[in-house]
């Protein structure tokens, strides 16, 4: 498996992104605390049969700079961004996949976007009642 790291500009900011694999899309969105590099095992295993792609949020590694401060931090605006890079892949619906704050991220932007969502994996949704 070969990961590619690329940067992409989309909704106004920069996203960085792994990527590895062809096929369908799968879109990895990481919790608070992490951000791409999470997702490394299971790009390895996902590579195989689709297209792997594991974004860091904004604010996240390796654009987590103090000096960027935090402005736009906040699930609206990752989800703002989550769907303006899958606008940006133009790669037909893809399947996401998050976890903790991504899957809220996620849930977001599969209810305001359907089209762009084949399916939705959330795993421990941080979403508030």
């Amino acid at each position: 498996m070969t990961v590619v790291a690329r940067t992409m500009e989309a909704g106004g900011c920069r996203i960085h992104f792994a990527e590895a694999g062809t096929g369908m899309p799968v879109v990895l969105v990481h919790g608070s605390l992490s951000d791409q590099r999470y997702w490394a095992p299971q790009m390895e295993a996902l590579s195989a049969r689709f297209r792997a792609i594991a974004p860091s949020l904004r604010h996240h590694h390796p654009d987590a700079s103090p000096a960027a401060g935090m402005a736009g931090y906040g699930v609206r605006q990752h989800c703002a961004d989550l769907v303006a890079f899958l606008q940006a892949l133009a790669a037909g619906p893809a399947h996401l996949v998050g976890h903790s704050r991504g899957a809220h991220v996620c849930l977001l932007a599969a209810l305001q976007r359907p089209e762009l969502v084949e399916s939705l994996v959330l795993a421990d949704p941080a979403v508030p009642l």
